[in-house]
């Protein structure tokens, strides 16, 4: 994750245009995945947070 944000982040607004692609494939996804799918995606959302200093 570290790698991806800081090869992204790089390029002006890449990093946050991925980022919201992806949150509306998972937001497009929930309609076609069960409860117990969306659970997963939800708890594996909260793990993976950038340290402020890869972020900003």
């Amino acid at each position: 994750m570290a790698y991806l944000a800081k090869e992204y982040h790089s390029k002006e607004g890449e990093f946050k245009r991925r980022r919201d692609a992806a949150k509306i494939a998972v937001k497009t996804a929930r309609i076609f995945i069960s409860a117990q799918a969306r659970q997963v995606i939800r708890e594996y959302s909260r793990v993976w947070q950038l340290a402020p200093s890869i972020s900003s």
